[in-house]
């Protein structure tokens, strides 16, 4: 497969107050309540403890980053929205994010954007004629592919922000808490290999990498 590029540095938005975070709360609890059908009332505590919980997080040493909030948001769905159960999501996500979400709680997304460059190799490994169709480091109109940004939101959301079903994402988190980090790169490939009848078509009517990136 080919060698990964020199890896560029990404640029994130980082916020030190609670603007970002009050934003990405009421987001997340709206798409909550939507599936649900919670009351305006339920929304609104509701997001507060989400926030609560974010603030309660992160420090000077653990950066929030956008995405953590759907982690924290489905944390608080399994401990329960009262006190006792905020306290235990705040437990949990002090652990994750200091643990295994660590390379994204750091300053910047440099450890991030390192470790995405390894999806392009996983896919090679599992499926080498995909790899081939959808990584082509000589073309210039498909170098978009070989930075694995598209990837991002499943591995520093654990798929939170992706993925509607419950108890399909509680066996995923079950394996994910389980398992080395770099986990969830593995399962990214894998998504994508499980979805190569789809993404040969539409590289086939493709002349450039942005209708697959999409």
């Amino acid at each position: 497969f080919p060698a990964p590029a020199s890896p560029r540095p990404v640029r994130v938005l980082r916020l030190a107050g609670t603007v970002l975070v009050s934003a990405e709360s009421r987001r997340s609890v709206l798409a909550q309540a939507k599936r649900r059908g919670w009351s305006r009332e339920t929304r609104a505590k509701r997001r507060r403890c989400l926030a609560r919980v974010l603030d309660a997080t992160f420090d000077e040493a653990t950066h929030y980053y956008q995405g953590f909030h759907d982690v924290a948001a489905r944390f608080l769905e399994e401990t329960g929205f009262d006190p006792p159960g905020e306290r235990r999501a705040v437990a949990l996500c002090r652990a994750v994010a200091r643990g295994p979400l660590r390379d994204a709680t750091r300053a910047d997304f440099g450890d991030v954007a390192v470790s995405l460059k390894l999806l392009v190799a996983l896919v090679w490994c599992a499926d080498r004629e995909l790899g081939e169709a959808l990584f082509r480091p000589h073309d210039d109109d498909w170098a978009l592919l070989l930075e694995p940004l598209w990837a991002l939101p499943w591995v520093v959301s654990w798929f939170a922000h992706d993925v509607d079903d419950d108890a399909a994402l509680r066996r995923l988190w079950d394996r994910l808490i389980s398992r080395p980090p770099c986990f969830s790169l593995y399962l990214a490939a894998a998504l994508v290999a499980r979805h190569r009848d789809a993404l040969f078509a539409t590289a086939a009517d493709a002349d450039h990498g942005a209708p697959v990136h999409a």
